[in-house]
């Protein structure tokens, strides 16, 4: 409006620094370089409680919308909303069915309609609060309605923690094809607090783990190394292995985005185990979850590779055993 910014009295500058300490101590930042579009993704145990902080030092956001499923929001509501309006910030909550059908032309519509009603303008920031169902759903709305919101991602599960929270892919699903309508629209921030993790069936924990494995097996033998030897660490959910594990995996997909952000070439690698993976979740009609189907897919393409002479027997035996455990 043409004034002068009011300076922070003493009083609040020093609460503000004080935030940003125990900001910086309560989780580690990786950075996915985009230019412009460049954001932090915040990995740490309790990290959710400082949502509407984060928000009000990075975005003007003036409104919020939150995408859910009812039974995370009555979890996890009651941390949401209090540090959001702290904020300034009042929430529209927009609740959805769990699981894929959700991820839908018509449910996106359905969303849009309440945003719209609500009166959601160019001023709102997206919020998805979920797992990677919740997150397409989330950035292809974020993405598309009144042509691109501010997004953040708040994933509850190991999956979008290490995977499909952070890169900007956002998809809703078609009667022909799984992920076929879709957006690549950025998140302006991730916060992956593994606290959730503990709420998490231990089929989702498994899940997860399928894809922590992937990047082991086409992205780095370390990690790979690392899950053997902390398997049971990360079935127990045990937080500074769970926090070591996603910030390892978020660093190795944010290089890999940095590198290819569309997927031309580089980030290809990151679908392995998905050609055959995703036609199996449509085979199986829900009874499979995106990771046990991808974990079935990485088994299926490591033994082609192995027909081929690209891989060796003993990698592929060394991939199977570690599913198994997982």
């Amino acid at each position: 409006d043409g004034r002068d910014a009011v300076p922070m009295s003493p009083v609040e500058q020093l609460a503000d620094d004080v935030l940003a300490a125990v900001a910086a101590q309560a989780g580690d930042t990786v950075t996915v370089d985009l230019g412009d579009r460049t954001y932090p993704v915040r990995i740490g145990a309790g990290i959710l409680d400082l949502l509407g902080w984060e928000i009000r030092r990075t975005l003007p956001a003036a409104q919020a919308v939150i995408l859910t499923h009812p039974r995370l929001w009555r979890r996890f509501g009651v941390r949401v909303e209090p540090v959001l309006a702290a904020a300034g910030l009042a929430a529209l909550v927009v609740s959805v069915p769990e699981g894929e059908g959700s991820k839908s032309l018509r449910r996106a519509s359905a969303v849009f309609d309440r945003m719209a009603t609500a009166g959601i303008d160019r001023t709102a920031v997206v919020i998805g609060l979920g797992g990677g169902v919740i997150g397409d759903l989330a950035g292809y709305v974020a993405g598309t309605y009144m042509r691109g919101l501010a997004l953040i991602h708040l994933p509850t599960t190991l999956l979008a923690q290490v995977d499909s929270a952070i890169g900007g892919k956002a998809a809703v699903n078609h009667p022909r094809a799984k992920n076929l309508i879709g957006v690549f629209h950025q998140p302006a921030m991730v916060m992956a607090d593994v606290e959730t993790l503990k709420a998490l069936p231990m089929r989702e924990v498994r899940s997860g783990l399928a894809e922590v494995i992937k990047y082991g097996m086409a992205c780095d033998a370390e990690l790979l190394a690392y899950v053997e030897e902390r398997m049971d660490a990360l079935l127990r959910r045990e937080v500074d292995a769970l926090r070591k594990c996603v910030r390892w995996c978020a660093s190795i997909k944010a290089r890999i985005v940095h590198e290819d952000e569309r997927e031309r070439g580089p980030r290809r690698l990151l679908n392995y185990g998905h050609t055959v993976g995703h036609a199996l979740e449509i085979l199986a009609g829900g009874s499979l979850t995106h990771g046990e189907a991808i974990a079935i897919g990485m088994n299926v393409e490591a033994r082609i590779a192995w027909r081929l002479g690209l891989a060796a027997e003993e990698v592929v035996r060394r991939q199977e055993a570690l599913l198994r455990r997982a």
